[in-house]
């Protein structure tokens, strides 16, 4: 062997080791080792390479380049360091020169997969979308591609909405590797922007359940399943993807509760549970418990995670269940007198105290249960309990009051920081240590205007009461998901204007604060200003504002008809739910639009006239008559009676929409009689008076596909014409409000 030769092998063995060293990730020897290959061989592109590689690993991106140009000068056709600069290009965000460099490798060896899936990716981005469906179509003859390839050309047909071309792709990555979870969600997203709704939700439960770990999965989940019923029986995966989902932080879980509910009434787990919805009396309920208690299918249903996180973490819908969870309640209460809770429900009870917590205690009670409660009151009160008496007394309570309205609530609190009873800790954190850093937060809230108690806020008590919603989580992205191509359907969900995505955004009107966080989290780079008349709100909206360490909100306490001496102005205005409630709405929408800039856009959501005199004016006729009051017993005592009128009762429309499902929402849903409502003409007309235009009609995905159908029908018709038209054809699909935005016209 000759010394240049062996001089050579040296230098390859010094390369190879640096190799194993970056593996694991151990840089100064891999630097080290590839410095002496390139000391032994320096006329070798070899080594350098090596460099552009240890400095990409560590994300000293600049350098690497450098390394790898330094190596194509040497060796302008080394197919593996084109394609290492290409790659560092493109993580530099620098997709037309590493185009250059792709196809240069491509063209020396046209059989590169994975160069082509890159090239097809870059193309797209750069908006070169004839290059790319030129290497789709001669990729097409191929017969042996890897599903990463696959995959690439869907997601571009994705994005040109070419929805079949791209489910085809994903079908034939799938074909490639069936646990290819990215194809999966890619091809969720395919049948959902098709409007395939069904099957977009079995292949997002798919993915899922493949990468049960990939948060962004689960937020297009969040997005295929908001208002969606099933019923197509019983899905295992799908069963299993919604319990993930429900245990996962940073998604918003109320957005599963239709096919939560659809999966809890078909699940086989569940026969013994569902059975008890069927059971209308007390005393049959009360048996039919004794008779399962030792029975293992009863215990494995009332104590399975999919049960206890949906009562735990959602607003129940769904008159049923609510009947059968107070029959529960009661049972609770009458049986901790005697000190006789069974183990096995234990899990169930704390649940049920977490839920009447999210409902802010709507559930309805009788005079019998109201003794027993006031005795269980005096005892958590004056007696000495140990943390497990305790904590059964507390859940009991927390199911039909705020422990809050506990004489020693704040000792209660001291307590549970010393615990070591895990679920006792939970409720008194959330039900008593909570609302007492809210307390302390309020004092810091600034405000504005006068804050005068006028006619219009006879209605701030019950909110000032019952801050609602009692939001746990809200679905986040986290930094890094910009870069999927899947991701404009989240933000086609999210109606942020493009105007606004590095602006000023006010929220009149944020209750709780979970839209303006939601807001916030997709336009990190505005400043929002969430403006609440009810104090109590805002101080809820603080603490998750700073629980979940966002910075870029600021609150105020403010009338929204004082806001005109506010001196700022907004890109984006959004109020939601407030408007119709405001006796001058006029004035109020007058003043959000002269606190617009040019061309901003201002977002509103008001009651539907057809939707409320179908279902919340007649209902609230109703109970006048009948002699019910707005407060909260009178509440409780109104929703009861609603619930026992007959199926076809006029009065009990409302009682299957979300607001009537909670204290403060119901309070207005079912006794507002002094609330206004809207047709699309009367939208129309205040847009024109302002001089504003019709930006669009946000639709759910049952809304929208009637007015795709009717614009199809009648393509002459403007926006205002058509949602007329659905109303006509169904008239309580919009029974949770329009939702619209006007943009300014800046020659006004």
């Amino acid at each position: 062997m000759s010394s240049q030769n062996a001089k050579l092998l040296k230098a390859q063995d010094h390369l190879n080791n640096a190799l194993e060293e970056l593996k694991q990730n151990n840089f100064k020897e891999a630097e080290k080792l590839a410095k002496r290959a390139q000391k032994i061989a320096p006329n070798s592109a070899a080594p350098i390479n090596i460099m552009g590689l240890i400095y990409r690993q560590q994300n000293k991106l600049p350098q690497a380049e450098a390394q790898f140009q330094k190596s194509i000068k040497k060796e302008p056709n080394n197919i593996e360091t084109l394609r290492n600069l290409g790659a560092t290009l493109v993580l530099q965000t620098k997709s037309k020169q590493a185009i250059e460099f792709f196809e240069k490798a491509l063209n020396l060896k046209p059989d590169l997969p994975d160069v082509s899936a890159i090239l097809i990716n870059q193309y797209t981005k750069t908006g070169a979308i004839d290059k790319a469906n030129a290497l789709i179509n001669s990729l097409e003859k191929s017969t042996n591609m890897p599903p990463e390839t696959y995959n690439v050309m869907g997601q571009n047909k994705l994005t040109q909405n070419d929805t079949k071309a791209a489910i085809g792709f994903f079908k034939k990555a799938l074909d490639q590797d069936i646990n290819y979870h990215q194809a999966w969600s890619n091809l969720s997203g395919a049948f959902y922007k098709d409007g395939n709704i069904s099957e977009a939700l079995k292949t997002g439960a798919a993915a899922i359940t493949l990468s049960p770990d990939t948060h962004l999965y689960k937020v297009y989940f969040t997005t295929y399943c908001d208002g969606v019923t099933t019923n197509n029986g019983f899905d295992q995966r799908l069963f299993d993807a919604v319990g993930i989902c429900l245990s996962s932080p940073y998604i918003a879980k109320q957005t599963f509760f239709h096919i939560w509910r659809d999966l809890l009434k078909n699940a086989p787990i569940f026969q013994d549970f569902n059975k008890l919805l069927d059971i209308k009396t007390y005393d049959e309920h009360i048996a039919y418990i004794e008779e399962h208690l030792n029975k293992q299918s009863f215990i494995d249903a009332v104590t399975h995670p999919f049960l206890l996180l949906g009562l735990k973490e959602m607003l129940l819908i769904d008159n049923d269940l609510e009947h059968s969870l107070t029959l529960l309640r009661r049972f609770f209460l009458l049986a901790n007198a005697n000190g006789d809770i069974n183990e096995n429900l234990k899990p169930l009870l704390y649940a049920l105290a977490m839920q009447s917590y999210n409902n802010e205690h709507v559930f309805y009670y009788d005079s019998k249960e109201e003794t027993a409660l006031e005795a269980l009151k005096r005892k958590i009160e004056n007696e000495a309990l140990e943390d497990s008496l305790l904590c059964d007394a507390l859940h009991i309570y927390g199911a039909y009051a705020p422990l809050m309205s506990l004489q020693n609530a704040k000792d209660l609190a001291e307590q549970a920081q010393n615990t070591q009873n895990p679920q006792l800790a939970e409720i008194l954190m959330f039900q008593v240590a909570d609302p007492l850093l809210e307390r302390s937060l309020a004092a810091s809230i600034p405000k504005h205007g006068t804050l005068e108690v006028k006619e219009s806020s006879k209605n701030q008590k019950i909110y000032e009461e019952n801050p609602y919603p009692r939001w746990k989580t809200t679905t986040i992205l986290f930094e890094g998901a910009s870069s999927d191509m899947n991701l404009d359907m989240i933000q086609n969900e999210i109606n942020i204007p493009k105007n606004a995505e590095n602006a000023d955004i006010l929220i009149a009107g944020c209750g709780t604060g979970q839209h303006a966080i939601h807001v916030a989290l997709h336009a990190p780079q505005s400043k929002v200003l969430a403006i609440d008349y009810t104090l109590s709100s805002l101080a809820y909206a603080q603490r998750k504002t700073l629980e979940l360490g966002i910075k870029n909100i600021n609150y105020m306490q403010a009338d929204i008809l004082e806001l005109n001496t506010l001196e700022q102005k907004f890109s984006h205005i959004e109020c939601s739910g407030v408007i119709h409630h405001i006796k001058d709405d006029k004035k109020a929408i007058q003043i959000l639009r002269d606190l617009l800039t040019d061309d901003g856009t201002l977002k509103i959501g008001v009651y539907s006239k057809t939707a409320r005199e179908h279902n919340a004016l007649v209902t609230q006729k109703y109970l006048q008559d009948e002699g019910y009051e707005p407060t909260e017993q009178g509440i409780r005592a109104a929703r009861h009676h609603l619930q026992s009128l007959s199926a076809n009762h006029p009065a009990r429309n409302i009682a299957s929409g979300k607001d009537f499902f909670a204290l403060s929402t119901a309070r207005f849903h079912i006794f507002d009689l002094d609330e206004k409502s809207y047709t699309p003409q009367d939208i129309q007309k205040i847009a024109a008076e302002l001089g504003m235009k019709l930006v669009n009609f946000e639709l759910n995905n049952e809304q929208s596909i009637i007015f795709n159908q009717l614009r199809e029908e009648h393509p002459n018709f403007d926006d205002y014409e058509i949602i007329e038209s659905i109303e006509k054809q169904h008239p309580t699909i919009f029974a949770g409000m329009y939702n619209f935005t006007l943009q300014k016209n800046k020659s006004l």
